[in-house]
């Protein structure tokens, strides 16, 4: 199984995607898991064991870098793409990527409401929890186990 990881920034919720992550690489140990990211958050994300490949993207670069990432994504030929950010611009980037299946979180806690037309699939969370929590309910649509007991960060 392919995954893409869509989470662009920022830092803090860079960190709260981490347990997510590493409950996939717990839960399909032979997947190969990419992480889509902004260019100034790559170091951070080369610090999460488990990642395969990082693939970044130049906030700055505008528009015309958007080919290069597109064309790159879509050689993958992934199985699934996550989007954790929930903006129209990550979920755009997701449904970009030509995954068989884009999954983001349901309508009413989107950050942005429009983002939700770019998914083949929504998860509903209850509001309330904690972004750790979401995130990991997230990535539980793939058929893993993403109880709480069960997370711990993947950091060298």
């Amino acid at each position: 199984m392919k995954i893409l990881v869509v989470r662009l920034g920022a830092l803090g919720d860079i960190v709260h995607t981490v347990p997510a992550v590493a409950a996939l690489r717990r839960g399909l140990p032979s997947a190969q898991i990419d992480w889509l990211v902004d260019e100034r958050y790559r170091e951070v994300v080369d610090l999460v064991r488990g990642i395969d490949a990082r693939i970044t993207v130049n906030p700055s670069a505008k528009w015309r870098e958007l080919p290069r990432v597109i064309r790159r994504l879509r050689q993958e030929r992934y199985d699934a793409a996550l989007d954790f950010q929930g903006l129209l611009k990550s979920a755009v980037l997701a449904r970009s990527s030509g995954a068989a299946r884009v999954i983001g979180f349901s309508r009413d806690v989107l950050r942005e409401r429009a983002a939700a037309v770019f998914y083949h699939e929504h998860r509903d969370i209850p509001r309330g929890q904690h972004v750790i929590a979401k995130n990991l309910r997230l990535a539980g649509v793939l058929g893993i186990d993403v109880s709480m007991k069960n997370y711990h960060f993947y950091l060298e």
